[in-house]
Order: C-alpha cells, then structure tokens, then sequence
C-alpha cells in the first residue's frame, strides 16, 4: 500500500513537470509539488503510528506469552459460566488492558455499552479500516491466549482486551 502510494505521487510529480513546460504552468507545478510534499509527510506520519500500534500489540502478546508461562496451569472447567461487562471503552484501552483469567466457553464478555457508545454495531472484521466498531478475536493455541480488539473513533486508540482462554465470537454479547 505504502509503495503505491510513493508510486503515485511520483507519477503526479512527472505529470506536474511534464506540464510546467506547457505554457505557463511553472507557478501551479511548484504549488502542487509543495501539496504533494506535505501529502508525503502526513503519510509518512501514520504509517508511523501505524507500526507503533502493531509493535504495542505485539509487546502485548509476548506478555501475555509470559504471563502464562509463570501462572499455575488454568483452573478446571468451570460449569458455572461468567459474564464480563465492559460500561466504557476506557476500561480497557490499548496501553494498559484488562486481563480476564480462566475464560471458559461458557463465559460471556459483555460489549452492549461498548456498542451503545460508539452508537453503531461491532461487527468482526479480517483488517481494521480505521471504522468505529471493527472487532478483531486473535487467539493463540500454543499459549491458550486470547486478544480481543475494539476500534474506536478515528484518531481514539482502541479498547484491548487480553483473555486467558479461547475467545470466540459467540462469547460476544452485543
């Protein structure tokens, strides 16, 4: 995507020079030239961000990897099934998520508030698109590790919730 990007701008730029030969066309060159420079800077910026974001998900999963290597083995199946509610976006964000120990496929993690308010439905998705209400469930079977992930708004940073068993999507109340 990146390479398409710089792709295109170059094919711009050549346009651009090709057409400050035409007549007078110098003056509207070095403009768009200047448009297309900071155009390059803004996506240099997110791309960066971008690579931030992956490498917090990433520190998150060698801790989670850890966290579970030094914790007692899980306890038994519990037939008693359990109901985590989440109110807030902000009860779990990116830089210091929750942890729920022992999930079991009868417990259920409940995102009603959660889609209340961002007020549009969460739907699962294979890639974020930078919607509000994009989910995505990566579980990791060597580990027995979990991490549900919640877009929101724009510019927000997502809600993250790492789960210590298999989340699937019918354990998603929403």
């Amino acid at each position: 995507m990146r390479e398409r990007h710089i792709q295109q701008i170059e094919l711009d730029n050549f346009s651009q020079v090709a057409k400050a030969f035409d007549s007078d066309g110098v003056g509207d060159s070095v403009a768009y030239m200047n448009n297309a420079q900071n155009g390059l800077a803004d996506l240099k910026q997110k791309f960066s961000r971008i690579e931030a974001t992956a490498k917090k998900i990433e520190e998150m999963g060698t801790q989670l990897n850890a966290t579970l290597r030094s914790s007692p083995a899980n306890t038994p199946y519990n037939a008693d099934a359990e109901t985590y509610r989440y109110g807030s976006l902000s009860e779990s964000p990116l830089n210091a998520p929750s942890e729920i120990k022992n999930f079991n496929n009868n417990d259920k993690i409940d995102l009603t508030n959660i889609q209340k308010q961002l007020n549009t439905p969460l739907h699962l998705v294979e890639k974020f698109s930078g919607a509000r209400g994009e989910m995505q469930i990566h579980y990791l079977p060597s580990t027995h590790t979990s991490v549900l992930i919640v877009a929101n708004d724009p510019g927000k940073p997502p809600m993250v919730i790492k789960v210590f068993g298999e989340l699937r999507y019918q354990n998603l109340v929403t």
